[in-house]
């Protein structure tokens, strides 16, 4: 599945399954004896040596027939990892890292009566079924921290709706298929819906926040439901559930799209909440100044990383559409390179600085100006720049391609969720997205950057002189600065703690990073209009397509809806792609730059928020930097794919 991922197929969820297993067994083995314990964070690569064909392995995830798994071909080759994989032991006994997990169940659905007169039974005797057997966590996806179960009552083969709701409440307990399945968030759906649960499925508080994942057991407990004096549901444990009793504690949350709680950190980072949901932490209540506001965040602007590694629990990777605009963002600025940075669409954003800053702005060529005291200065490249208080900073709509990244000297300071900064605009985890008025804070301040004398009288060509004195490797500050077009630099990893600032600017508490190497606006990006050509590999579905189908998506141009956003883009063509199998796909395993192809036979290229799990088949997958390349594709550029079988990515 393109360069950077295996698709196994096998028998069905059993088998599925047992690989899976196998696989995370393999890996826990490799962990343990080449890694010390608690020295590799969540996310990073498992490292089992040069040798080790897992070296390289990032993500697996399984499905109802298949099992992802991807890997850097930095450290693995695909063709090694393969033939381990064939090699795997999946009919012997394998160690699951797993846990039984009890759920209390108020069974009061709305279908409830409407299964048991589908099975031929009253709704006790479906109760009991239920709850009579214990259930197995197979795979993730729809939403964080839904999980799918099987291995229950074999009377339970139930199907959807005809008709989904549009509304499904956060804990609602539901069947479909051979499946069951607990709701982890309110949300549209066609599962039939039996009961009700106040135990939490994903809390970003929790460690892992997924409550059930892939291996686990399930066991449901049924229990009573009161309504209290205000009108509320309570749920009282019978006299069998299990012993812990906080299982059958309340704990509803009332889910606030617009409520963002402010975690891993101590300082502001996104909208402020209602006070009707503060944070628990008592210092979450008090809000420091911010060094910057979002006067406006334009068409969309969000906080963005490098991502994040959860699919196990129905987590999308997310992170920068276009990385390596991302990345020379901070170097530019002296950041380490995962920095959060904000990534914006269209243009349009405005923001005001409260104190003296270091940006940079990379990405689609736009009129990027920052309006102050002494008028108005272009920044004509990709390059750092001064921002005094009360200096405001405004993007225009891009002449070409769409995304742009602002980043800060020393970082924003964004909440994170398993390890992430960034937003996943899918299932609403994260950061949520910027909005007018919104004040957001840096993590280092004051000391790292040249401030403006008390008067206020350094205009901004001469902060310009000084900061290229930060820039050079030798010499004085000179006063050739004379807008920020004109300032030299050069490349750096991350912030450079040992020089000297330069006189001008005058006392600074601590040494000054160093900011990396102008770069002109890129010339060659996607526009309205115009065609650009993305490299594919074929498959892991292309066998479900006619010859002409294949034609088709190869020889005709496609044109990018206004219907796309970072989950993925829609693409319009005039011949619709015709499938050779019409069966339904079980739900497999998806990754970026997977293009899927629906019913009504029109591509949808998936970006960098794309579902972890898809019912489509994947016609081809793009290669890693047409991936970055389509992240800056405006609605009504048109594109064509072109077959790129040869060679092999690498992965920085």
């Amino acid at each position: 599945m393109g360069r950077a991922a295996l698709l196994v197929e096998l028998d069905g969820l059993d088998a599925a399954m047992s690989l899976y297993a196998a696989i995370e067994t393999r890996r826990a083995a490799a962990e343990t004896e080449t890694v010390p314990a608690g020295t590799v964070p969540a996310g990073d690569l498992v490292d089992g040596g040069a040798d080790d064909p897992f070296a390289g392995v990032t993500e697996v995830v399984p499905a109802a027939r298949t099992v992802l798994v991807r890997f850097d071909p930095l450290f693995t080759d695909r063709d090694e990892l393969a033939e381990t994989l064939r090699g795997l032991d999946v009919n012997g006994h394998v160690e699951h890292r797993a846990k039984t997990v009890t759920v209390p169940v108020a069974y009061d659905g709305e279908d409830l009566d409407a299964v048991a007169d589908l099975l031929g039974l009253s709704s006790q005797e479906i109760v009991a079924r239920h709850s009579g057997h214990a259930w197995t966590a197979a795979f993730g996806g729809f939403a964080p921290g839904f999980t799918y179960l099987t291995g229950g009552d074999p009377i339970f083969d139930v199907p959807r709706r005809k008709n989904p709701r549009l509304a499904v409440p956060a804990g609602a307990v539901g069947l479909a298929g051979t499946f069951s399945g607990v709701y982890p968030r309110p949300s549209s759906g066609g599962w039939q819906l039996i009961g009700t649960t106040d135990v939490p499925m994903w809390d970003d508080r929790r460690n892992p926040p997924a409550l059930i994942q892939p291996g686990d057991t399930v066991r449901f407990e049924p229990v009573r439901a009161q309504v209290t004096a205000n009108g509320s549901v309570d749920t009282v444990c019978d006299d069998t559930v299990a012993a812990d009793a906080s299982q059958c504690e309340t704990s509803r949350e009332t889910h606030d799209a617009g409520a963002e709680s402010v975690r891993d950190h101590g300082r502001l980072a996104v909208a402020v909440t209602d006070s009707n949901h503060a944070g628990n932490d008592a210092s979450e209540s008090a809000v420091p100044a911010a060094d910057l506001t979002i006067d406006d965040p334009g068409m969309f602007a969000a906080f963005e990383d490098d991502g994040r590694r959860a699919a196990t629990m129905g987590v999308t990777g997310s992170g920068a559409a276009d990385p390596g605009t991302f990345h020379l963002a901070n170097a530019l600025v002296g950041n380490p390179a995962g920095t959060p940075a904000i990534e914006t669409a269209g243009g349009g954003l405005r923001l005001t600085a409260h104190r003296t800053l270091v940006l940079a702005v990379t990405g689609a060529p736009a009129d990027v100006t920052v309006d102050g005291t002494h008028g108005i200065t272009h920044i004509a490249r990709q390059e750092a720049f001064l921002m005094q208080p009360g200096e405001r900073l405004e993007l225009s709509f891009p002449e070409q391609g769409f995304r742009n990244y602002i980043a800060v000297q020393g970082g924003f300071d964004a909440p994170r969720v398993l390890g992430s900064a960034s937003a996943d605009t899918l299932s609403g985890l994260g950061p949520a997205a910027l909005k007018p008025n919104t004040p957001l804070a840096v993590v280092a301040t004051a000391t790292n950057v040249p401030q403006a004398p008390s008067d206020g009288t350094l205009p901004l060509d001469k902060q310009q002189s000084c900061l290229q004195a930060m820039c050079e490797p030798t010499g004085e500050p000179t006063s050739c600065g004379r807008s920020p077009s004109k300032v030299a630099g050069r490349a750096v990893g991350g912030a450079d703690w040992g020089r000297e600032q330069p006189a001008c600017l005058g006392a600074v508490s601590s040494p000054v990073p160093t900011v990396g190497q102008p770069q002109p606006w890129p010339s060659d990006l996607p526009a309205t209009g115009t065609t650009t050509t993305l490299d594919v590999t074929l498959g892991p579905r292309d066998d479900w397509f006619t010859a002409q189908g294949i034609t088709d998506f190869l020889d005709q141009e496609w044109t990018v809806t206004p219907q796309s956003n970072r989950v993925g883009l829609r693409l319009h063509g005039g011949r619709a792609l015709e499938r050779r199998d019409a069966r339904e796909l079980a739900s497999e395993g998806m990754i970026p730059g997977a293009i899927e192809i629906p019913s009504n036979g029109q591509p949808v290229l998936f970006l960098r928020d794309q579902p972890v799990t898809g019912g489509y088949p994947v016609i081809a997958v793009l290669t890693k930097s047409a991936l970055a390349l389509a992240g800056q594709l405006p609605p009504g550029a048109r594109v064509r794919f072109h077959i790129n079988n040869h060679g092999k990515e690498s992965s920085c």
